[in-house]
């Protein structure tokens, strides 16, 4: 008899933010879902806030749910999905959260099971960014109009794409965050040595790089024309740009996404050996 709706097999940070949020946003009730954790005390400690259901015991969280949410890290996941195996029925519907693992990862261990794979971002805490998800051959209509009503509640926009695609999308929409905070940091840091206090230097270069953003996604102009349209010839902007450019800026920035690609394809590699 299935007695939850959702089980989310592991809460560390983004399990938390994920059963916090469908909770907060009322798309299940608390008693519909069961967590767990290996730390007992954090385990309990968030179940506690949310008023859901919770236990160590993986293989009984995920006999007991109709939808199993697999939020362990892409090293642990064999290990759990091997656990849990003899005790999923081929009406479960499974929803893995992890990094540089494919759809074929998971269809050796449920062939016959609808899958979908969910790809958030950092931002999903905050309901910013996009949420990404494929689907295997066995996801219908239902199941796939059912991930659109909960994660589409948790971001900005939710977007089906390929699973091929799922390497570049982590990249881009995931990873890319700390590489956009890294070129902020160094904008946050000069604002520092040209006078300003912390506060002011964090608030200009954060709402600067928000109305940049905002404006490129209104604006019908493409990223280049954006930058020349601010870089004029013989203005200030456009020598920070030349510095930039001859630097090799563009090309440092694509090989640190390439790199971070890279390595979630050698994850993906390593557990599929």
């Amino acid at each position: 008899m299935v007695e939850y709706l959702l089980a989310i097999i592991g809460t560390g940070e983004m399990g938390s933010w994920i059963a916090e949020q469908l909770v907060e946003k009322n798309i299940f009730r608390p008693e519909q879902i069961v967590l767990t954790r290996r730390n007992k005390g954090k385990l309990e400690k968030l179940a506690g806030k949310l008023g859901t259901a919770y236990t160590l015991n993986n293989c009984e969280a995920a006999r007991n749910s109709k939808r199993i949410l697999l939020s362990v890290r892409p090293q642990q996941m064999q290990e759990v999905l091997e656990e849990i195996k003899p005790f999923v029925s081929e009406s479960q519907i499974i929803m893995p959260v992890a990094v540089g693992l494919g759809m074929d990862f998971y269809e050796k261990f449920f062939p016959k099971n609808q899958i979908i794979r969910i790809m958030p971002n950092p931002f999903i805490s905050s309901n910013l960014g996009l949420i990404a998800y494929s689907k295997n051959r066995n996801a219908d209509a239902y199941t796939i109009e059912m991930v659109k009503s909960f994660f589409g509640q948790l971001c900005e926009s939710l977007v089906e794409i390929d699973d091929g695609k799922m390497h570049a999308f982590s990249t881009m929409a995931a990873c890319s965050s700390a590489i956009f905070w890294e070129f902020f940091n160094s904008v946050y840091e000069q604002a520092k040595e040209d006078g300003f206090d912390e506060k002011t230097a964090r608030e200009l270069t954060l709402v600067s790089a928000l109305a940049a953003s905002k404006h490129s996604l209104k604006s019908e102009e493409s990223l280049l024309e954006l930058i020349n349209s601010a870089a004029t010839p013989g203005g200030m902007t456009i020598e920070g740009i030349k510095h930039l450019r001859e630097n090799g800026f563009a090309g440092n920035v694509k090989q640190a996404l390439q790199k971070i690609s890279e390595r979630s394809r050698e994850i993906d590699r390593q557990l599929n050996k």
